[in-house]
């Protein structure tokens, strides 16, 4: 089990031992493997690592939106101390999903309604579930427009008729309306070039200033995380395998596979190539025994084989999930 530092008493997430599993034709497939972690106030969380990690599927169930093949449990998920796990799904959807909790979804640049103007879309949830007139809704949308620099006239075009940048502030604006606490992001850059990239992410660290905003953001890319996260949860074959503060696992990374992800990135400052991480990840349907990054581990050694890891405490760092600091205790 991992979990990510708490650093108040009452943390606004709070999820211990979330499991997903799909059911497959070939068998039952588990792509979040007792994941604990917790969010505070105004704290960004940065779950990190390759495409296939179980990242996605674990913020669908912080959502409730899971597939119909998919179950899940967990021994506690609480938000501001409510248990979403046991709220019934008529109380969470009209109480709690888009308005304590939201989420900017993979590939949302496609969830905009083409034949819908951009202010009727937005000012929606708040007409229809909040029962808001439409002068006041439209007057509310217009001021998250501003919060999020897209200009007023944005409110009457159509969705073909914006930049992808301002498609992605449409939906981040969308995301907001309802004022949610905590905003999960997954992957919410990964179609737009990196002018609008490093745009989208400034504008994601001011609101996360002016709104006092809680953030889960899901990546691959350990460089987009760390730029507004203040944690990451770096994520391996469904389990977390290290967390810690961001400039912890930076400068200092402890596992096998945080070190790998690093070193895989390109550095501008320094005339170093970027290396590879041998091998795939593995299967989830069967993953191996042991550590389950044991076969691409340039440090494995015969226990690492046949016995998981337990999570270590490295002080002044965080966590890590590794034979290597087991036999270091």
């Amino acid at each position: 089990m991992s979990k990510v530092a708490i650093h108040i008493s009452e943390p606004l997430l709070e999820v211990r031992d979330l499991k997903v599993n799909y059911k497959t034709p070939d068998g039952v497939l588990t792509a979040v493997d007792a994941v604990s972690l917790s969010v505070a106030p105004g704290e960004s969380l940065g779950i990190v690592g390759e495409s296939g990690a179980g990242k996605s599927s674990m913020a669908l169930a912080l959502m409730r939106v899971l597939p119909n093949n998919a179950t899940m449990e967990a021994t506690a998920m609480e938000l501001e101390s409510l248990d979403i796990l046991k709220t019934p799904e008529n109380t969470f959807r009209r109480t709690v999903r888009w308005q304590k909790i939201s989420m900017v979804f993979q590939a949302a640049l496609e969830s905009l309604n083409p034949v819908i103007k951009i202010g009727d879309q937005v000012t929606e949830p708040l007409i229809v579930h909040q029962g808001t007139p439409k002068n006041m809704a439209k007057a509310e949308v217009l001021r998250l427009f501003e919060l999020v620099s897209l200009p007023a006239e944005t409110f009457n075009r159509y969705p073909h008729e914006l930049s992808g940048g301002l498609k992605q502030r449409v939906l981040i604006a969308m995301s907001l309306v309802l004022r949610p606490r905590l905003l999960i992001l997954d992957e919410p850059t990964s179609a737009l070039d990196v002018t609008i990239q490093a745009q989208i992410m400034d504008q994601l660290k001011d609101l996360k200033k002016h709104l006092n905003l809680s953030i889960i953001f899901v990546t691959h890319d350990i460089a987009l995380a760390s730029d507004i996260c203040d944690q990451l949860a770096v994520m391996y074959a469904g389990r977390i395998v290290e967390t810690g503060p961001t400039t912890s696992i930076l400068n200092s990374p402890q596992h096998p596979y945080t070190q790998m992800l690093l070193a895989s990135m390109p550095l501008i400052k320094e005339n170093i190539e970027p290396q590879f991480i041998p091998g795939d990840p593995p299967s989830f349907l069967h993953p191996p025994k042991g550590c389950r990054f044991h076969p691409r581990c340039p440090y494995v050694f015969e226990k690492c084989t046949s016995d998981e890891p337990s999570l270590i405490n490295i002080p002044k760092h965080g966590q890590v999930k590794c034979w290597l600091f087991e036999t270091k205790q």
